[in-house]
């Protein structure tokens, strides 16, 4: 395999982006391709992507590149930023974060699911990192209520935390969530920044609904995001069986 070298004399600085892009089916995958365009503002960006994404790079901006180059190029790349959730999708950071630190922009500081999973899929006892990341007091409750009942509990995002130069949330109550979990100290390189505004052009309440064939009477409530335990679909789904709302032919439940 042939590296190309970094073209170091752009006149902007290089920020290297880890994200979910398309066709993968994540919100940060979504909301990262509205933020490249304000990116490209300030940066020469480079995708950094092992997959093949579905992008359009009609702005002619940016690059993608393989981790391999990325590794190769590192010390030439002015910016790395990663940006890490909940999920699958964020594997491949987690280890890269140890020896390639950047900005870490946190879209969930609860990473349970995704951590616990991960360390499971590469053979790490994941007694071992619930212990790490908040002691004893996780142990037991890992053995006296299950996986479920750490789940969405513990954060086990301090590693990712520590890993990097400085992270991005998007909430006070995010911010709260770490300082609950670690105490304030966590926060120290932690800074606050707002979403990006959406610049959605939604479609009317009714044509909505006649695209989707739905009729104006019927009751429809919806609940978007990947399914798991800290989502509480399964209790969704008794409360509403239980509810008057069971009863009415014209309601629907969709998750």
């Amino acid at each position: 395999m042939v590296i190309k070298m970094l073209d170091i004399n752009s006149q902007k600085p290089i920020l290297a982006l880890f994200s979910p892009l398309p066709p993968d089916r994540s919100g940060i995958a979504d909301y990262t391709m509205e933020l490249i365009p304000e990116l490209l503002v300030y940066y020469r960006v480079v995708i950094i992507s092992d997959k093949i994404i579905d992008i359009n790079n009609r702005e002619g901006g940016y690059e993608i590149r393989d981790t391999q180059w990325f590794k190769y190029n590192y010390k030439d790349i002015d910016r790395v930023l990663y940006k890490i959730g909940n999920s699958h999708y964020h594997f491949p950071m987690f280890d890269l974060l140890n020896d390639y630190p950047g900005v870490v922009v946190m879209h969930d500081v609860i990473l349970s699911d995704a951590m616990l999973e991960y360390t499971n899929r590469i053979g790490v006892n994941q007694e071992a990192i619930l212990y790490q990341s908040h002691g004893y007091k996780s142990l037991i409750d890992l053995k006296f209520g299950g996986l479920k009942n750490v789940l969405g509990k513990y954060a086990c995002s301090d590693k990712v935390i520590k890993n990097s130069f400085g992270a991005i949330i998007h909430s006070d109550f995010a911010k709260n969530k770490l300082s609950e979990n670690y105490g304030k100290d966590i926060c120290n390189n932690i800074k606050v920044v707002p979403f990006l505004p959406r610049r959605l052009n939604l479609p009317s309440r009714t044509s909505a609904r006649n695209r989707l064939n739905i009729p104006e009477s019927e009751w429809v409530v919806c609940c978007f995001g990947f399914l798991g335990p800290t989502k509480m679909n399964k209790e969704l789904i008794e409360v509403w069986n239980n509810s008057f709302l069971v009863c009415l032919t014209d309601a629907a439940l969709c998750l």
